[in-house]
């Protein structure tokens, strides 16, 4: 599946007039383009558009036989989606879209979910499809008219097609029919699970100008490059920056890039969306060096600074609280291991105040394939000097774990030099609600417990100041 956003001046255009187009290889007109023209109308106002997806020349693959007829349904917990702000589970529209990739008779068929008790959400559908194989699935909420697809990436994909790994899939039982159906439940609160919660990007408007920062560790890479650990390839699966053992020592001196909407968009202007296109964008390159908002030189952990303003008209979602980005090893598509199509990140931006910082591990939207790195320890899972385990390599805020959590979490904090310390937790309104830490403390590795008993459930976010340092992180209470 290829996709492009093109842009027309307002100025020349006219509502309802056929703009025509066609696809074609290399751009080239070599008699290797489609037959006929394509064509769509501009809409009513010059408002902006998505063209549903087609086949290349009309050239449909051959449908995979399904010959039964199943009920089926699906049981969705909106709790971590509507705890980010990504659902807003009393008035938003929630559908399932099943049949993709010819899973079923009819391809993209939408069922409408229904609010249950909570934050559960359920739908029943009469589903043609074939007994024991895989049926395809995603969920979208439909805001201010535009439906959104969630954030998913299958971990545990085995088919051929990359893009298909964007979407849920079941193996539909043997003995399903109309009358006995099968139930497929999506409520696990694990991010290495498949049956995982749905995530949507959160679409509401930034209420001030934020500065973000941008921190990526790319210590998970190293360790699983590295024969002494993970010995894999972090393959690039838009171009030739495939990252291999033998690379593991020039990792670092590589470093990383970052993409996405939360950088202005997947393109690079003039040139391709990763590789040489993405390297030579020096405003999506990050630092180790101690500039551009990296705290600490030579740790392994790259920054960026960005500011997201809810003015920035066509720049993505830097206009949005939701998030939407990757990394990129000397600027290839390698972060997905030996998947990638279509795994990225989602944050969201806390805009209670002017700054903030995001800091990501590399290679947490594959956790199962990064199997060398503890993803809630952030730190390797095997001992190692390479780093100096346990000593900290810079100012540095983890998340809770565990996390949803009920009624209590840990969270860890590493501090390299004595530093006048604060913990504090907020509510998503940015009251205050607790204080956890306001001393000065030896350089270390530090932790401390977290009692949500006397709140209620919903999200948090606390936030570390440490010197000059200041980071904030979200956790989820569900009671």
């Amino acid at each position: 599946m290829y996709s492009a956003r093109l842009r027309f001046p307002k100025s020349s255009l006219t509502e309802g007039a056929s703009i025509e187009y066609k696809f074609l290889f290399n751009n080239s007109w070599d008699g290797r383009q489609e037959a006929s023209n394509r064509s769509f109308a501009v809409p009513v106002g010059k408002k902006d558009t998505t063209l549903y997806w087609v086949f290349y020349d009309n050239i449909h693959p051959l449908a995979r036989p399904n010959p039964d007829t199943i009920k089926i349904t699906f049981n969705a917990n909106m709790a971590q989606a509507s705890a980010s702000g990504g659902v807003d589970v009393v008035n938003d529209t929630v559908y399932v879209r099943t049949g993709t990739f010819t899973t079923a008779a009819e391809s993209g068929r939408r069922k409408r979910l229904v609010r249950g008790l909570g934050t559960m959400m359920s739908v029943t559908d009469t589903i043609i499809t074939a007994k024991k194989k895989v049926l395809d699935y995603q969920y979208y909420v439909v805001r201010n008219g535009v439906e959104i697809r969630e954030n998913y990436y299958n971990f545990f994909y085995t088919g051929t097609v990359q893009s298909e790994a964007e979407r849920r899939q079941v193996i539909v039982d043997s003995t399903a029919s109309l009358t006995n159906g099968q139930t497929v439940r999506d409520t696990a609160t694990s991010v290495t699970q498949a049956r995982r919660q749905p995530l949507f990007p959160n679409g509401r408007k930034l209420a001030r100008n934020v500065n973000v920062t941008w921190r990526c560790d790319l210590r998970p890479a190293y360790y699983q490059v590295n024969p002494a650990w993970g010995n894999d390839t972090l393959t690039d699966v838009s171009g030739a920056f495939t990252i291999i053992p033998a690379n593991k020592d020039s990792i670092m001196k590589w470093g990383v890039w970052i993409n996405g909407l939360a950088v202005g968009g997947w393109g690079n202007p003039g040139t391709t969306d990763w590789d040489l296109g993405l390297q030579n964008n020096l405003n999506k390159k990050m630092y180790d060096n101690g500039t551009n908002g990296d705290a600490v030189a030579g740790d392994s952990i790259f920054s960026r600074k960005v500011l997201a303003s809810p003015d920035s008209i066509s720049a993505g979602s830097k206009a949005f609280v939701g998030q939407v980005y990757k990394f990129g090893i000397r600027g290839g598509d390698n972060e997905g291991g030996k998947g990638g199509y279509g795994n990225n990140h989602n944050e969201n931006i806390v805009d209670t105040d002017t700054i903030y910082t995001i800091t990501t591990d590399f290679g947490s939207i594959n956790p199962a394939f990064y199997d060398a790195w503890d993803y809630d320890l952030h730190k390797p899972k095997k001992t190692t000097s390479v780093f100096e385990a346990g000593k900290p390599l810079a100012y540095e805020l983890a998340q809770n774990y565990p996390n949803p959590f009920n009624p209590t979490t840990k969270i860890e904090y590493s501090i390299p030099a004595l530093s006048k310390v604060e913990l504090r937790i907020y509510n998503v309104v940015g009251q205050e609600v607790a204080t956890l830490v306001n001393e000065v403390q030896q350089a270390g590795l530090h932790h401390v417990k977290f009692d949500g008993m006397n709140l209620a459930s919903g999200m948090y976010f606390y936030r570390l100041t440490a010197g000059d340092f200041v980071s904030v992180k979200k956790m989820v209470l569900l009671k």
